[in-house]
């Protein structure tokens, strides 16, 4: 997953770390790396009482907590889940693993080991629905083949209508365009939360210069999908995405008020 690369986890650390240290867990075999879990620890405050967390950086979709080979998949979580364990016990620690699909087989292992090693400890899980990832088809054709011939002769009326009114153009920011589309981005988000009376999370700096910062770095290393639609040359539509090991990462869409 992208969200557990250095350039997501460090970015992220850069803008995010108020009140926080990092807490890397890093698992050895025989003085060989087989586990890392990227953490850190948080202050939380509620009303006068102040606390500690330990949780993930940067969570999002398909939080997979922590990097490990599968053949070392039995001892990375038994240690891992170990550590977690005495953390919960002598410092009584928040500990929050967020977005972690329901599916995951670390989730799976670490309960059960946890349920070994620490009867003291109560969970709290809440389940949150988010859009998966679906494969789907390499080109135009393949996809509109797939679909059923109602859903075909809907999709031709609508494009055929569209082409008839409007002059519509799909393409992709430059390099050379980042900073101009990032500003673009930034002001339609913002305008069309505004007009539903919420904040954008863009009317905050270092949300601003967050984004700024990760599409730089995805750029470099080719990972950045930064596209729009053109409606009679205005630009009507932005996303910024990702694709990252043949998997598309949707982050953050604005489109502009009719």
């Amino acid at each position: 997953t992208i969200y557990l690369t250095y350039e997501w986890i460090s970015t992220r650390w850069k803008h995010f770390n108020r009140n926080c240290t990092l807490n890397i867990v890093v698992i050895e075999k025989y003085d060989k790396i087989i586990g890392i879990f990227p953490l850190m620890r948080k202050t939380c405050s509620l009303l006068f009482l102040k606390f500690q967390t330990l949780e993930t950086i940067g969570a999002a979709n398909c939080n997979n907590v922590g990097l490990f080979k599968p053949e070392n998949e039995q001892e990375v979580i038994k240690a891992f889940s170990n550590y977690i364990a005495e953390e919960i016990l002598s410092k009584r620690q928040i500990v929050r693993l967020e977005l972690v699909p329901e599916d995951c087989r670390f989730q799976e292992l670490f309960l059960k080991n946890m349920d070994c090693l620490c009867d003291r400890a109560v969970y709290n899980k809440k389940y949150f629905t988010s859009a998966p990832f679906i494969p789907i088809n390499t080109d135009w054709n393949s996809y509109f083949n797939s679909l059923s011939s109602n859903r075909r002769k809907k999709m031709r009326e609508i494009i055929n209508r569209s082409k008839r009114k409007y002059n519509v153009e799909y393409g992709k920011f430059t390099q050379d365009k980042l900073d101009f589309a990032l500003e673009r981005l930034f002001e339609i988000h913002t305008q069309r939360w505004h007009s539903s009376n919420i904040r954008s999370p863009f009317i905050y700096l270092e949300n601003r210069y967050f984004y700024r910062d990760i599409a730089d770095e995805f750029n470099k290393n080719g990972w950045l999908h930064f596209s729009f639609i053109k409606i009679d040359g205005e630009i009507s539509s932005i996303t910024f995405s990702f694709i990252f090991n043949k998997k598309f990462y949707f982050a953050t869409t604005a489109r502009k008020l009719e």
